[in-house]
């Protein structure tokens, strides 16, 4: 792992013979143009707006019906 700016990011990969190599990607945060992953979860947020969760069970359809959604 190496720290750039704010983040910390790493990727490790390994070939057939076991060597690693490490790719190390920049993606400053909340800058959802170069990370997909914050406007997903943005919209999730959103989704969640003005919900009431009541338990755990409730909480992971309320999930799947906004992963659904995106």
């Amino acid at each position: 792992t190496e720290t750039v700016g704010d983040s910390s990011v790493a990727c490790v990969h390994g070939d057939e013979e076991g060597e690693e190599h490490l790719d190390v990607w920049y993606f400053p945060p909340k800058l959802p143009e170069l990370n997909a992953v914050e406007g997903c979860w943005r919209q999730v947020k959103d989704w969640f707006n003005y919900r009431l969760i009541e338990d755990l069970d409730a909480l992971k359809q309320s999930l799947g019906e906004a992963i659904a959604e995106i």
